[in-house]
């Protein structure tokens, strides 16, 4: 077995290096670069290949995994709320994700994505996860694309007992306040396919409102409100009844958010919550 990769890294190696460079491009491979071993020509074009691949990754989020991590080293650790245990493992990175917003930029969030923060960790109480709180974003739509393409859950539920089942598209309308980038984060998780069924059951389910148009209503009208509510109302109305009938039955197995141990929904960092990390 070993013979054979090494056969199959010298024959690799003998392609010109403009080619190896398309071929590196293509794929985050830093193995291709270890295996160009003493030849300068094959290891240059390799790596820049591979830096080009990294920087294309999660639909062009321009950092390199060891970029990102010099920029994690830097100021965001000196001044920020990164420590060098979040760099161990991507869970551990992921629990840093969770707190880098609201910060001044998104830019550190941006950071920890590059590395390869874990974009699913959730909150260990209630279950959120960066994708909810990304209408807090100086640029919400950006953000949630290189979360999306990392491999971020559109449709992520909160736990149980505050704010179970709520998804991002949820958040971004309850908890955004009415703010033009929490439209911008609700219209872009539509277009990307999130299930806004089961979210508006979910939320009705949880909510005071009965829906979330009825959240909607109660912020003053703007046009990006507007196209968001007929966004919203589209695909409701042209969902089978089957559909709406399980999506209600799926949010009446949830417990609820108003129970006697709820605390409602997120209003800030706890962060007590992440002392074990």
């Amino acid at each position: 077995m070993v013979r054979t990769q090494r056969a199959h890294a010298a024959m690799l190696l003998r392609l010109p290096s403009d080619m190896l460079l398309k071929i590196a491009s293509h794929v985050v491979a830093p193995g291709l670069v270890v295996a160009a071993g003493k030849n300068l020509e094959a290891r240059t074009a390799l790596r820049k290949g591979t830096d080009a691949a990294e920087r294309s990754r999660f639909g062009g989020i321009g950092l390199t995994i060891k970029e990102a991590e010099h920029r994690l080293r830097g100021p965001y650790m000196l001044d920020g709320p990164v420590e060098a245990k979040h760099l161990e493992t991507r869970r551990a990175a992921g629990s840093a994700l969770l707190k880098a917003i609201p910060y001044p930029d998104d830019e550190l969030a941006i950071a920890l994505i590059a590395y390869g923060a874990d974009v699913n960790a959730t909150h260990p109480g209630i279950g959120y996860t960066l994708l909810h709180t990304a209408h807090e974003a100086r640029n919400p739509p950006r953000l949630a694309s290189f979360l999306i393409a990392a491999g971020a859950d559109l449709d992520a539920r909160c736990r149980a007992p505050n704010s179970a089942g709520l998804s991002p598209l949820t958040w971004s309308i309850d908890c955004g306040s009415g703010t033009e980038r929490s439209y911008a984060l609700a219209s872009f998780l539509i277009e990307q396919g999130c299930d806004i069924v089961q979210a508006d059951a979910d939320f009705a389910h949880q909510s005071e409102h009965e829906s979330l148009l009825a959240a909607l209503d109660d912020h003053p009208t703007t046009p990006a409100k507007t196209r968001l509510m007929e966004s919203i109302s589209l695909s409701l109305e042209t969902a089978e009844p089957a559909r709406r009938q399980a999506a209600a039955d799926a949010a009446r197995s949830l417990p609820t958010q108003f129970g006697p141990d709820a605390v409602g929904m997120h209003s800030g960092f706890d962060s007590d919550a992440y002392s074990d990390y």
